[in-house]
């Protein structure tokens, strides 16, 4: 029981140390071109971490590994198979180190082993679920974030436009205004839109679709036409960014307000627990 607990710790510290392990590329990866991975990950190799989160991809069930949706990846930069990857890593640690605890408690407690076991089957599913709840939660705040820029970027594009830019050029313009990395993003979309003879209208319409950021589908929308009928759009950008500004400020109205409510709670909780603990010897002083 000894030499399996040393063996279940000895697994745990490797699993930590694997990541930093270095991982030599592997031009064949490209070639291999497995449905699901991306190309920035086939072009570092197949390494051991790749190879797992692959054949888990392939194996698992869908519900098991496709519960988080593409875009919520993709807002955050990572792919599926890194995120697949972190679940894996995640439960197997928590796994191996529950049941190493569970041998330690049977040695030295005589903890029945099964219970060690349905902890570490429960919490197993624990970890397998934190990264997507870690992704999502990471997701929702991309997209505020990205929406604020838009309405910067909608307001750059109306001067742009008011001073009779094209509408090719005042996106390009607008867009290097900032290098915050929704601008970033943005000029990525509208270069390889140039590299691909896209009009950058529409590829910024589908980069709000692929990312889930209506703001910036609506605003391409108003640029498709003055691109494509020449229509003055200076006060619909205009209209749209002030829109923009009054719903952000609406919600942060909002999260204040809710913010004010959860403390308003917890001082009146800790208030109540205060004339609690003095009342309470006064009482148990009348009732003896």
């Amino acid at each position: 029981m000894l030499v399996l607990a040393g063996m279940c710790f000895g697994v745990a510290v490797a699993m930590l140390l694997l990541p930093a392990l270095p991982a030599r590329p592997q031009l064949r990866a490209i070639e291999a071109g497995r449905p699901g991975v991306m190309d920035p990950v086939a072009a570092r190799g197949q390494s051991l971490q790749h190879r797992i989160s692959a054949w888990a991809l392939r194996t698992l069930p869908e519900r098991a590994t496709m519960s988080l949706s593409s875009a919520d990846l993709d807002i955050v930069g990572i792919t599926r198979v890194e995120h697949t990857w972190k679940k894996i890593f995640a439960t197997l640690l928590m796994v191996v180190s529950l049941l190493a605890m569970s041998v330690v408690a049977q040695l030295f407690f005589s903890l029945p082993l099964w219970i060690g076991l349905v902890f570490a089957l429960g919490l197993g599913v624990v970890a397998w679920l934190l990264p997507d709840t870690d992704v999502t939660t990471r997701a929702k705040a991309a997209r505020e974030e990205f929406g604020r820029s838009v309405a910067v970027f909608v307001e750059l594009l109306a001067a742009e436009r008011r001073r009779d830019a094209p509408a090719a050029v005042a996106l390009e313009n607008a867009a290097s205004v900032s290098d915050a990395w929704a601008f970033r993003r943005i000029r990525q979309e509208l270069l390889r839109a140039r590299y691909n003879k896209v009009q950058p209208w529409t590829a910024l319409e589908a980069l709000s679709v692929q990312l889930k950021v209506p703001e910036l589908g609506d605003a391409a929308r108003i640029m498709a036409l003055s691109g494509d009928k020449g229509a003055a759009v200076y006060e619909p950008l205009r209209a749209l960014g002030k829109g923009l500004r009054i719903r952000m400020l609406n919600e942060d109205a909002a999260r204040e307000a809710r913010a004010s409510d959860k403390m308003m709670n917890l001082v009146t909780g800790v208030a109540v627990l205060f004339v609690m603990i003095i009342l309470t010897p006064m009482m148990l002083t009348l009732l003896g």
